[in-house]
Formats: C-alpha cells, structure tokens, sequence
C-alpha cells in the first residue's frame, strides 16, 4: 500500500523539483527612495545586468530613462506614468552597461534634482539579458511569477503526500 502511494505521488514530487530548477536566478533589488533632494541630485548608484531598481514614492511622480543624461526629454523612455503613492521596477539589461540615467518628469522635479545615474557593470553570470520592466499602470492585474508558481506546486504536493499518508 505504502508503495503504491509513493508511486502515485512521484509526479507530483517531480515537477516540483523540474519548476525548481526551473526557476531562473535573479538579480539584487535595488529599492530607491523616489523623491525631490534637498541637494542637486540623488546619490549614484551601481547595479549589474539582471539586478532590478524598485523606484517608490508617496507623492506625485512618474520614472523615464532619460539617454540625454540629464533633463532633456529627448528620446525619453516611459519606465512608468504619472501617480501618487506608487512604485515601479525595471530591471537592467545588456544594452544598459554603462551610465543610465532616471529622471522624474513631472513639472520641475527633474531640473529640482530628481535624477539618479546608474552606473551598470556587465554581468557576472553568464547569459543573463534581461529586458527593461516598466512597472504595471493603475488597474493592472497582478503579476506571477515563476518562482511564486513553484512554491504553490510544491505545496500542492505536499498536501498530496499528506493525503497519501506519507
């Protein structure tokens, strides 16, 4: 009986394991406080192809990647719009080795000082190529990923053995 069940369960088991390894490795999180400095520009910062910034705010502001590197607009990517009391990612990619620079739109905040370079070094794993991620707009369902579809097929799983009596 006992056999039977592990061989029922080994399935289960090795799809678990096949989405764990699976899972691509991610990069570092890089959270940056989005605000107007009291000085003339944000602090640098350094990240490494795969590394993704989180960008959060509590009043009005929007991100873009400015390739200008400073305020003009010129050839200006949309990172995300517009919001109050918000957050945004993106995440570095090959292309973005070197200095990027991230700006606030919104009426004088990027000639306030609301600029942020990023100094992007190569990364050290070897095929990692990212895309850039604009966060969600407003009204967007939620997002799943692939390491949160394991985690819910393992548990799964462990309720299958549960059942099974292992």
């Amino acid at each position: 009986m006992i056999a039977h069940n592990v061989l029922s369960a080994l399935p289960c088991l090795l799809l678990g394991v096949a989405l764990l390894l699976a899972t691509p490795s991610s990069g570092a999180n890089i959270l940056v406080n989005w605000f107007i400095p009291s000085g003339t520009s944000l602090p640098s910062k350094t990240a490494v192809v795969g590394d993704t910034a989180t960008f959060g705010w509590d009043n009005l502001h929007d991100v873009y990647v400015h390739p200008s590197g400073d305020c003009d607009e010129t050839g200006r990517i949309l990172v995300a719009g517009e919001s109050i009391d918000d957050s945004a990612t993106y995440t570095f990619m090959e292309d973005d080795v070197g200095e990027l620079v991230f700006v606030c739109n919104v009426g004088t905040h990027c000639e306030d000082g609301m600029i942020l370079t990023f100094t992007v070094s190569a990364s050290t794993s070897p095929g990692v190529t990212s895309a850039p991620t604009p966060a969600p707009t407003s009204g967007a369902g939620p997002i799943i990923s692939q390491s949160s579809i394991t985690v819910v097929a393992l548990m799964v799983c462990t309720t299958a053995f549960a059942y099974a009596g292992l």
